[in-house]
Formats: structure tokens, sequence, C-alpha cells
């Protein structure tokens, strides 16, 4: 037969490193071209050399130190006497406490410098709000003139017939302080006239006592001059006259 030849040279092939059980023809009623390929599929198969193992994971060789720092742990605590242990736990519960200390001198330093910041940014605000105040100030009395000048004209003399003048001059004036307040609004320089409310120590300054018995006591009844606020702070409180009982 013609696959008698064939298997006589597959005999022939040098031998495997890998010893297999032959292929089982007995019996068989396959074709002669079907067991040439079945014999030499097998020798194909066999004379592949097994891949090389890969390299452990990196979890497995953790896990292995691991073990072995611990079994080193162990061997070593096995060898130490209860003195040597006793002693090793003061030093770990001593560096525990020195390590809290630390922590919290660190966490303490931190709050300290967070309201250092905060009150540094408060500072540099407040100078540079402020810094107008006492030019501010200067230009109150000057603003109190004005409004001297104009309450020592009644309105019957700027009102009466041949009085052009005065009233020419009321109306500048007026238009001055007016121009003024604008002024000092834009730089949130704005006044406090009390008049019929209640005295507040925090704003107001009492310069006398009025006996009135149609107001209640503690209302004020005359304001000797405005008081004035800068950016929310008080600059200049009102000096006024309160009502007590008569």
């Amino acid at each position: 037969m013609a696959a008698a030849p064939q298997l006589a040279s597959l005999l022939r092939s040098p031998a495997t490193t890998t010893v297999r059980a032959w292929p089982t023809l007995a019996g068989s009623r396959a074709q002669p071209a079907t067991a040439a390929r079945t014999f030499m599929n097998f020798f194909s198969t066999s004379n592949k050399k097994p891949q090389d193992n890969k390299a452990e994971p990196a979890a497995a060789a953790e896990a292995e130190a691991q073990a072995t720092e611990q079994q080193t742990t162990e061997d070593a605590a096995a060898t130490m006497n209860p003195a040597e242990i006793e002693q090793l736990k003061t030093e770990l519960e001593a560096a525990k406490a020195a390590e809290a200390d630390l922590k919290d001198k660190y966490l303490r330093a931190l709050a300290d410098m967070e309201n250092l910041r905060h009150r540094s940014k408060r500072e540099v605000q407040d100078a540079s709000d402020y810094a107008m105040q006492k030019f501010a100030k200067d230009l109150l009395e000057f603003a109190d003139n004005l409004e001297r000048a104009l309450a020592y004209v009644p309105e019957e003399a700027r009102t009466a017939e041949g009085n052009t003048d005065l009233k020419n001059l009321y109306e500048g004036v007026e238009g001055t302080q007016r121009q003024l307040q604008h002024v000092f609004a834009r730089y949130e320089l704005l006044p406090v006239n009390p008049l019929g409310e209640k005295f507040d120590p925090e704003l107001h300054e009492a310069l006398f006592q009025v006996p009135d018995p149609n107001q209640a006591p503690g209302t004020v009844a005359q304001v000797m001059h405005t008081g004035y606020t800068l950016k929310g702070r008080l600059l200049r409180a009102a000096g006024v006259g309160v009502v007590v009982k008569a």
C-alpha cells in the first residue's frame, strides 16, 4: 500500500523529547492519506517545545514578601524575653504620644496662620477704605458751614420782593451743599440726621436735654450738627438735644 513508505519514513525520524502514545490504526478503515496525516500531526505536535513560564505576578511576590516579614517578626518575638517586649511596647506608646502631640501643634499652627492671613487681609482693606478718614473729617466743617448759612436765611426773607440777590445767593449756596453731598455719597460718606428718632448712643452725642411733654423721653428733639459715617464706620457722632420728662 502507498501508506507503507510514509510510515517507514516517519518511524525513521529523530525521536522527540516528549513521549506520547502512538495513534492506533488497527481495525481502522481510514484511507492511506488520512493515516499519513494522522502520523504527521502526531510528530509535529510532539516536536513543539513547551513555552517558558512567565514571571509570577506582582501580587504574588508582594504576598510572599509579607509572609516572610511576618514570619521573621514572629521568629524575633519568640526569641525575646518579656522584659524586652514590655520595653518595646513602652517605646511604641511614647512614639504614638509624640506623634499626637506634633499633630496637635501642627493643626494649631495652621489655624494661627489662617487667622493671621484673614486679619492681615482685613487690616489692608481697612487701611484702603479709611485712608481718607482724616481728610473727610476736615471737610465736615466746610459742610457744617454751608448748612448753617442756609439755616440763617429765613424763607420770608428770600421770597420777599426786592431780595433777588439774597435769593440768588441762597440758591448758589444750596447748590454747592447739594453737590458736596453727592461727592460725599460717592465715597460712602453719609450724613446722620436723627431728628425725631430715638436717641442712639452709638451714633448720637447728647449735648443738652429738652423738657417736652409732647414727645416721648429719649427722642431727639434738636440736631446741632449732623453726624457722618464713612463706609459704615462712625466718623462723627451727631450732636443732639434729647427730650426728657417734663
